[in-house]
C-alpha cells in the first residue's frame, strides 16, 4: 500500500511540474558571435550559415526590387492574385533587379497565399530575399519555424533561419526564424569586396528587440575588413520602423497630409528636405519604449532603413544621417489609396553608395518613377 503512494504520489508530482514547465514563458538569449567570408570555388562563402553573399557585376550598379504587404487574405487572394501576378511581373520586367526583397505580410492569413506567392516569385529565376510580417502569421496555420521550411524549399529563395531566440514575441513565442545578413560582393581578381551588407530582421508583431541590435552589431562589426578602406556600409530591412521613423516626418514634412504628387515638389518639405518625397497619411507603427535604435544603426554604418507595415506611408527622408523609407505597398490587399501601388527600387553603386525611387504600378498603362494621373 505504501509503494502504490508512494507511486501516486510521483505521478501527481511529475503532472504538477509537467503543467509548471508548460506555462513557462520563452525567454529571448543571444550569445555575442561574429562571421568570416572567404572565397571558394563555389564563389564567396561565410562561416555562419545565415550569411549569404551576392556577387554583383563590376560594371553595374546592384539593383534590388522591394516588394511590400501584399497582404491576400483568402478571397482577396482569389480575386486579386492575377492582377498581383501582372503588377509584379510589369515591376520586374522595368526594374531588372538583381535582387528581390519583400519586407513582410506576403498574406493576410492566409497559407494557401503563402505558397502561391511564393512560388510565383520563385518562377523569375531572381534570388528573393524575405523577411516575417505579422500577418504572415495571424490565421495562417503557420508559426515561424513552419514558414522557414516553407521558405527553404524554394530553389531562389534566399531566406535563413538565422541565430535562434533573439526575440519573444507575446503572441508567437519565440520569434527564432529569419534575421540574417545578405552581402552584396564584387570578385576582384583573386580576392573580393564587400560592397554594401544587407541586414535583415525579424520584427515578429511589436518591433525589433535589444538583442536584435546586439547581433546587428555584431554583422556590422564583422563585415567591416572586407570593405573597401576597411568599410562597409549596409542596408536594414524590417516590416515594423523604428521610432525614429516618426521623428524624422515631424521634422521633414511642412504638410503632412499632402497628396503624393505634391511630395514629389518642394511644398511639402521644410528646408533642408526638398530631396524628399512620398506620404505620410497614417501613424507609424513603432515599438513603443524603444527609442535609440537610430543611433545604433548609424554608429554601424547604416545608411538606410527599410520598412513595410503601414501601407499609406510611402515616404523616403533623410534625416540626421539616416535615410527613413517607406516602401510602397506592392497591390490593394488589406488597405490601400488609390494610385499608391507598386515596388521599390534600391540601386547599389560599386562605392556602396545608393539611390532610391518608387515605381508606382497603373493598370493599363504600366510602371513608372513618378505619380501619374490617367
Amino acid at each position: 500500500m505504501k509503494r502504490f503512494g508512494a507511486v501516486l504520489a510521483t505521478i501527481v508530482l511529475v503532472l504538477v511540474l509537467s503543467s509548471c514547465l508548460q506555462g513557462v514563458e520563452p525567454h529571448a538569449s543571444y550569445d555575442r558571435t561574429s562571421y568570416a567570408l572567404s572565397l571558394s570555388s563555389n564563389g564567396v562563402v561565410s562561416d555562419k550559415d545565415w550569411v549569404v553573399n551576392v556577387e554583383k557585376d563590376p560594371g553595374k550598379d546592384f539593383v534590388i526590387l522591394n516588394l511590400t504587404d501584399i497582404q491576400l487574405g483568402t478571397s482577396a487572394y482569389l480575386v486579386e492574385f492575377p492582377r498581383i501576378r501582372t503588377m509584379i511581373s510589369a515591376l520586374v520586367e522595368k526594374v531588372r533587379p538583381d535582387l528581390i526583397t519583400m519586407t513582410g505580410d506576403m498574406s493576410y492569413g492566409c497559407g494557401t497565399a503563402i505558397y502561391g506567392m511564393c512560388s510565383f516569385i520563385d518562377s523569375f529565376g531572381i534570388p528573393w530575399a524575405p523577411i516575417y510580417g505579422n500577418h504572415d502569421f495571424e490565421n495562417s496555420g503557420m508559426s515561424p519555424v513552419t514558414l522557414a521550411k516553407v521558405l527553404g524549399n524554394y530553389s531562389n529563395c534566399i531566406f535563413k533561419d538565422g541565430p535562434k531566440n533573439l526575440a519573444v514575441d507575446p503572441d508567437y513565442g519565440v520569434e527564432a526564424f529569419g534575421n540574417y545578413v545578405v552581402n552584396i560582393v564584387e570578385r576582384k581578381n583573386d580576392g573580393f569586396q564587400v560592397v554594401k551588407s544587407l541586414v535583415f530582421f525579424n520584427s515578429g508583431t511589436n518591433g525589433i528587440t535589444d538583442l536584435q541590435m546586439d547581433w546587428y552589431q555584431d554583422c556590422v562589426d564583422s563585415v567591416q575588413r572586407y570593405g573597401k578602406g576597411g568599410v562597409v556600409s549596409s542596408v536594414a530591412f524590417m516590416h515594423i520602423p523604428i521610432y525614429e521613423y516618426r521623428t524624422a516626418a515631424l521634422n521633414a514634412y511642412r504638410h503632412w497630409s499632402a497628396d503624393l504628387a505634391t511630395t514629389y515638389t518642394a511644398d511639402a518639405w521644410e528646408p533642408g528636405y526638398e530631396g524628399s518625397f512620398g506620404t505620410w497619411h497614417e501613424g507609424i507603427g513603432y515599438r513603443d519604449g524603444h527609442e535609440g535604435f537610430a543611433e545604433v544603426f548609424k554608429s554601424g554604418g547604416t545608411d538606410l532603413l527599410v520598412c513595410g507595415h503601414n501601407h499609406t506611408n510611402c515616404f523616403c527622408i533623410e534625416y540626421d544621417g539616416l535615410t527613413y523609407l517607406y516602401a510602397l505597398k506592392t497591390g490593394p490587399g488589406c488597405y490601400y489609396e488609390e494610385g499608391m501601388e507598386g515596388g521599390t527600387e534600391i540601386r547599389i553603386s560599386s562605392e556602396g553608395a545608393f539611390s532610391v525611387q518608387h515605381c508606382f504600378y497603373y493598370d493599363g498603362h504600366g510602371c513608372y518613377y513618378t505619380p501619374q494621373s490617367f
